[in-house]
């Protein structure tokens, strides 16, 4: 969203909830302002501007233009990782794969409900390409946790 608009603003923060939630150093967050409106991509909702600040009040807030971003090295690094990014990172154990954890049921949930059948085809090419199974990639992202709390383990 930040890149389609122009009048849009990136914003990161510490959010109060996820400071008492999770510590100070797991409190900052990052969301979209345009117009008088917040939107925050790791609830997927939208606020009114002053309403998400009454709420979540966060600090250390930092805003950048899409200008700003593009010229940072942050922007540049993301532009790479996307140029670099091949459909072989979705397949199984794919580099990829465990993103569509998050975001697949989302993008198949729109997709129907959009009611655009072109989409629809399209992405069911595209799962089927890399032999998408929810399950499997549950499973998959089971597996990374279990050995990142392992290594976590036995480095202490």
């Amino acid at each position: 969203m930040f890149f389609c608009f122009d009048d849009v603003i990136l914003v990161r923060g510490d959010n109060k909830d996820l400071e008492l939630g999770y510590g100070k150093d797991d409190a900052v967050r990052g969301w979209i302002e345009m117009d008088n409106y917040v939107y925050n991509p790791s609830l997927m909702m939208r606020f009114d501007k002053d309403l998400y600040y009454e709420i979540y009040k966060p600090t250390k807030i930092s805003k950048c233009t899409k200008e700003e971003y593009c010229s940072t090295r942050e922007c540049q690094e993301l532009y790479a990782d996307i140029e670099n990014t091949t459909i072989d990172d979705f397949k199984p154990y794919g580099k990829r794969r465990i993103e569509l954890s998050m975001t697949m049921p989302l993008i198949m949930g729109i997709a129907q409900n959009s009611g655009n059948q072109e989409f629809v085809g399209e992405l069911n090419d595209f799962i089927t390409s890399i032999q998408y199974d929810e399950e499997e990639v549950y499973n998959e992202l089971n597996e990374a946790m279990q050995k990142t709390m392992s290594s976590l383990h036995s480095s202490k």
